[in-house]
This record gives structure tokens, C-alpha cells and sequence, in this order.
């Protein structure tokens, strides 16, 4: 079998609390949701890799819906006109209701959808996000109806600086007895950044993060059978 270092995918957050963020005033606002019964449609934007599929998701698990629950649906741009035909939607919301839990629905790349699902996720929206949690996320705001926008909580969440980078690797590493200078790290990580790119994706920082532990302390490791 293929033997891999993946120090990073270990420390895959389990719940809302455990998601990275560059920007802190982002995880505070979103505790809101995580950890109240606050009810309403979050629109999460931002560059490819910053996790916001990973939070959304986190988010509805810590307010209690689990993947097989009927109540809670995840989807994306690309699936949503089917499930929207099929009355899968309204019927996830209206089982939640009738059983005094929260109805979920999250739709990720909600950029994609059409014209005529956007204006119909605009009424859905309307009817429900007042007794539901509505979780949207997309890597291209622009191409989002306006009128969707205005009916939700927006955040962007931005990748990471060189130094923003540096800290949090610096961290992961630390939980596993692996000691690199914040500014070592950063020196590589600036190196990471192309010539277009101010910010680093989550992914990125992942894997700079077991590169940089395999070229410091490979015996330490803790090796992960793929």
C-alpha cells in the first residue's frame, strides 16, 4: 500500500469551532448561526480553497442535522433545478417544521445556478428563511441576481496572507511536536504566492504545511495509510 504524510487532513476540523479562518471578525459572526438557533440565509463568497464548503457544512452539523436526516439537503448549482422539480426542497423544510426541528438547505456554487432557478431560490428564500437555516456559497459573487444578495447574511472569506499562513501551519505543526520558526515558514509561503496571487487558498496552506514537516522531522511523523 501507498504510504503518505498528510499532518494537514489530520487536523480536519470536526466542527464549526475547529474551521480556519484568515479573517477572525468571519468565524465570530458565523458562531452565530453554528451555536444559536438563529435562523436566516448565509451567502458565503470568496476565491477557490477557502473553506467555504467546509463551513457551511460544519455549521449544519453542529446545529444538529446529519446527512441522513430528511430535513437537512445538500446540493449544488449544478443538481438544484432537478431537486427543485422534484419537490425534494419544499419537502425537507416542511418535515423539519412538522417536527419541531430546523430545516436545513445548503446549495453550493449557487453562482451556477439559472436565471430561472435564481429567482425561484429568491421566493424559496422569501417563504423560509425566517424557520429554516439557508447556507449558499459561491466562488463568484458577480454572477449572483442582486435581488439573492439583498436576502442574505454576506461574508466573504479570503484567503491567506504569507504571515496569516505562516502562523496557522506554525500551530498545526506544534500539536505534533514539530517546531518550525514562524518566520521560516513565511519565508515559504511567500514563495508559494504566483505573481497574480495575493492570497493563499486553504489547500495551499495544507500542503505547504506537510511539506515543510516532512523536510523538518520525518521520524515524528505519523504516517497515514492511503
Amino acid at each position: 500500500s501507498i504510504m503518505s504524510v498528510n499532518i494537514f487532513h489530520s487536523n480536519k476540523p470536526q466542527s464549526f469551532n475547529d474551521c480556519y479562518f484568515a479573517e477572525p471578525t468571519i468565524k465570530q459572526e458565523l458562531l452565530s448561526y453554528a451555536n444559536n438557533p438563529l435562523n436566516g440565509c448565509v451567502l458565503l463568497y470568496g476565491a477557490y480553497g477557502t473553506g467555504k464548503s467546509t463551513a457551511v457544512e460544519l455549521i449544519a452539523r453542529d446545529r444538529g442535522a446529519a446527512k441522513s436526516d430528511i430535513h437537512y439537503v445538500h446540493t449544488n448549482g449544478s443538481q438544484f433545478g432537478e431537486l427543485r422539480k422534484s419537490s425534494t426542497l419544499v419537502n425537507a423544510m416542511q418535515w423539519g417544521v412538522i417536527n419541531h426541528q430546523t430545516p436545513v438547505l445548503i446549495v453550493d456554487e449557487v453562482d451556477i445556478l439559472s436565471k430561472e432557478n435564481q429567482l425561484w431560490l429568491r421566493s424559496f428564500i422569501d417563504d423560509w428563511q425566517h424557520r429554516a437555516l439557508i447556507l449558499l456559497t459561491t466562488n463568484y459573487i458577480g454572477n449572483l441576481d442582486g435581488s439573492i444578495r439583498d436576502r442574505c447574511d454576506c461574508m466573504e472569506v479570503r484567503g491567506f496572507t504569507a504571515l496569516q499562513a505562516a502562523e496557522l501551519i506554525h500551530t498545526v505543526l506544534a500539536q505534533h511536536d514539530i517546531r518550525i520558526a514562524v518566520s521560516r515558514i513565511e519565508q515559504q509561503a511567500q514563495l508559494e504566492l504566483g505573481s497574480e496571487d495575493a492570497l493563499l487558498s486553504l489547500r495551499t496552506v495544507g500542503r505547504l504545511c506537510d511539506k515543510l514537516a516532512l523536510q523538518v522531522n520525518l521520524p515524528k511523523l505519523r504516517v497515514v495509510k492511503n
